[in-house]
């Protein structure tokens, strides 16, 4: 009966190991996770349904969502080629000294990119705050382009609905920028690069006073620099 005993011990404690092995695993980047390659060459996703969408408002319901795959601080290149989180060399384009929006030539203008404007939004489900997968490529296209133009700046402007304290929403909404932040970093953007903050419920997209405004509200919009 002891030697069961020890041998029931020993089984236990090597599945313990196991497990906490696996627990500290560093977060994979987001390159690794939908494949690698670029970004650029992905669909963005479309705006949000919101016939799926929860009806509970933003509201401290769900607690803090943490960004899917952490990661820290990269440190950028100024080379004239550099490599995404995947190993892939890409080739650097020009600096500017900013953002110039009615330059043709700019990926920022391209309407094909993920770059462009009207995809530079991250929408989430109610309470919600960790980035949603389908939202994945639009951040990695982001972070291709920070690292390739260590000059350039963008805000991360995090958003709610209407619903829950006024001071929940604004700790929500820079949750919201922050796991995009995080995403950033963890794809080798440099700190500076970044400045996340949080507008709460107070520049909604739609100000109805319903789920299909709402669903446009509880967002996260990347606007670089000059805003």
């Amino acid at each position: 009966m002891s030697a069961i005993k020890n041998v029931t011990g020993v089984v236990a404690g090597i599945l313990l190991a196991l497990f906490l092995v696996a627990c500290a695993k560093p977060p994979v980047p987001i390159t690794k996770k939908i494949g690698g390659g670029s970004a650029l060459e992905m669909e963005a996703p479309a705006l949000p349904d919101a016939a799926g969408a929860g009806t509970a408002g933003d509201s401290p319901s769900s607690g803090f969502g943490s960004d899917p795959n952490g990661g820290s601080s990269g440190s950028g290149s100024s080379s004239s080629s550099v490599t995404n989180a995947s190993g892939v060399p890409i080739q650097r384009g020009p600096d500017y000294a900013g953002y110039d929006p009615k330059d043709p030539k700019d990926p920022l203008n391209n309407p094909k990119s993920l770059l462009s404007a009207e995809k530079r939004v991250i929408y989430y489900p109610t309470d919600g705050d960790t980035v949603p997968e389908k939202y994945w490529p639009v951040v990695l296209a982001h972070a291709e382009y920070l690292v390739t133009h260590p000059d350039r700046k963008v805000r991360l402007d995090g958003h709610t609905d209407e619903r829950g304290s006024a001071e929940y929403n604004l700790a929500l909404g820079q949750r919201r920028a922050d796991n995009v932040k995080k995403m950033l970093l963890a794809e080798g953007v440099k700190e500076e690069q970044i400045e996340p903050i949080s507008y709460g419920e107070e520049k909604p997209a739609d100000s109805a006073h319903a789920e299909t405004a709402w669903s446009k509200n509880r967002r996260t919009e990347l606007n670089y620099k000059p805003y």
